[in-house]
């Protein structure tokens, strides 16, 4: 049987979307797609083939541009626009004898923004010759993997019916993640797709969806101070070791079996739930808090008693309703996952604290490496999303953040989103900003008050012509949200009128700024330190905050 080839440059949508099991088997039940392979920058992606889904893993933290997609199609089969697309389909937008458009339409937002409303989700083929077709995705540069996975993850996806031709059947599109990897699975047409869920422990549960028949995978796992996994087991027992034949065959729930790791300081432990003042000590004291960071309530004052160093440990955005005093010290190499549901309206947010609330206080903290994982709605290195009340007002003052990263819709070096909440003598340097409708130095989006901070950052966000907004302090202020004496310097990508040291009172300075430039730009406030040929930076003796 003669196939017809087409080699196809993927960005991250085409990862998610054709690469994980866009394989239609060749067995007379309709046109399709008969293989498929997919290589990263030259290198072979890891592939297995199970029942003719195709399943592929592939690092999470890779970028879309640089995968490229082979698909062979059967006889008979042709990339055919799709007229009326429904919620959760991967389609083809258009099509004519030399070039096609697919796009996924996904609900991305709160207001039913779709991805198909974005040109740079769209993946454009052209032909070459007679059988390949070659195409990528507009800004795929700026796209890793985990933040269409953040997407796509638990959305119910499909290939839709008749996208390769008339006859051709619709095919699941699954998506999984763990701590280090994105799965991603075109399941075979007809195939039952069951959950199985890994318990790893009382505060943590993996869910992915696979295919029935294929070999049971097991998540990649980074565990924290020391802890060791020892093994995979069918009943929270630990007696039953899952067999390393084992294959998914019906909805089941996994059992991780670890040992290890630094014990729980009990007083400690003792002194959080009685509601207490507290002081983190040292390492154990920190896995302690970490682990029953709910367990605070408001007005509880936490307080850093020494640097901590997390060792890369990874956790979920802390769910917290006390202060936290950082005391001058620095909280490093950590990264925090996405606490999904974070908010009383569904959001998903990360950060070392997934929300902060009315009349939380966080204060002389600064975070050095550490990385908020991608987030749908709002994330931050420190805080996806401050919201407080008009009568209590969330305060976030003396934060600094250096050498990390953060990624979400929309992203801020120290706080996704404000609103009724003020940010104070905060900053971020050296810090990787990726938001896609939203990227700011401090600030994603702003409908509250940032004064006095300032970011040497480089923020992006997706290009202004299609809503994207980047700024070098705040990515975008909304309905009456305002900033005074802030400064930045740096390249901004999407910047709008909005951002790049566009708002209020703000300053956007140069490397070789002087001292006497700075003041006579206004920046003559205390709480300012310059040196002739130095940037500004904070006089530590005016910003911190007094608990």
């Amino acid at each position: 049987m003669k196939k017809r080839i087409f080699s196809v440059a993927l960005s991250l949508c085409l990862a998610l979307s054709l690469l994980p099991g866009t394989a239609l088997a060749t067995d007379g039940t309709g046109p399709g797609i008969a293989d498929m392979s997919i290589s990263y920058n030259g290198g072979t992606v890891e592939k297995t083939v199970s029942d003719g889904s195709f399943v592929f893993t592939a690092p999470a933290d890779s970028n879309v541009a640089d995968y490229t997609a082979t698909l062979t199609l059967s006889d008979g089969a042709a990339l055919t626009a799709t007229t009326t697309p429904t919620e959760g389909n991967l389609y083809v937008a258009s099509a004519t004898e030399n070039t096609a458009t697919l796009k996924f339409r996904i609900t991305v937002g709160r207001e039913e923004e779709t991805m198909d409303d974005y040109s740079e989700f769209d993946l454009n083929l052209s032909k070459t010759d007679a059988d390949t077709w070659t195409g990528s995705f507009n800004n795929a540069s700026i796209l890793k993997l985990s933040m269409l996975s953040g997407y796509l993850v638990n959305k119910d996806i499909q290939l839709v019916s008749g996208a390769l031709g008339t006859g051709s059947p619709a095919q699941d599109i699954v998506v999984n993640e763990d701590d280090v990897n994105v799965m991603l699975i075109l399941c075979a047409p007809d195939a039952v797709v069951y959950t199985v869920n890994y318990v790893v422990d009382e505060n943590t549960t993996i869910t992915w969806k696979l295919p029935a028949g294929m070999p049971m995978p097991v998540p990649t796992l980074e565990l924290n101070n020391g802890a060791t996994l020892n093994g995979w087991y069918t009943d929270s027992g630990f007696s039953t070791s899952l067999a390393s034949d084992a294959a998914v065959t019906e909805n089941t729930t996994l059992y991780a079996k670890i040992s290890g790791g630094t014990q729980t300081d009990q007083n400690f432990l003792t002194q959080l739930e009685a509601h207490n003042d507290v002081t983190i000590e040292d390492e154990a004291d920190w896995a302690t808090f970490v682990a029953n960071a709910d367990k605070a309530v408001a007005g509880q004052v936490v307080t850093l008693g020494k640097d901590i160093n997390c060792g890369n440990a990874t956790y979920t955005s802390l769910d917290f309703a006390g202060n936290f005093n950082g005391n001058g010290h620095t909280i490093s190499y950590a990264t925090f996952e996405t606490l999904d549901n974070a908010t009383a309206s569904g959001e998903a947010c990360s950060g070392m604290f997934a929300t902060l609330g009315a009349g939380q206080i966080v204060a002389n903290l600064t975070l050095d490496h550490v990385t908020a994982e991608y987030a749908g709605e709002y994330a931050g290195v420190l805080v996806g999303m401050a919201d407080g009340a008009s009568n209590s007002r969330t305060l976030i003052q003396n934060v600094q953040v250096t050498n990390s990263s953060v990624s979400g819709r929309t992203a801020g070096g120290v706080v996704g989103f404000i609103r009724n909440a003020d940010v104070k003598y905060c900053s971020s340097r050296s810090t990787t900003i990726t938001g896609l409708a939203n990227g700011g130095g401090v600030v994603g989006l702003n409908n509250a008050h940032v004064e006095f901070c300032f970011s040497t950052s480089t923020p992006t966000a997706l290009p202004t012509l299609i809503g994207g907004s980047a700024g070098g302090v705040i990515g975008k202020s909304v309905r009456g949200g305002n900033s005074n004496y802030c400064w930045a310097y740096m390249d901004v990508v999407g910047a709008t009128k909005d951002g790049a040291g566009q708002e209020l009172n703000s300053l956007v300075a140069s490397d070789s700024m002087s001292y006497i430039s700075f003041r006579l730009a206004g920046f003559n406030q205390v709480c300012w330190s310059a040196r002739t040929g130095m940037p500004a930076d904070f006089n530590s003796n005016i910003v911190e905050y007094d608990f």
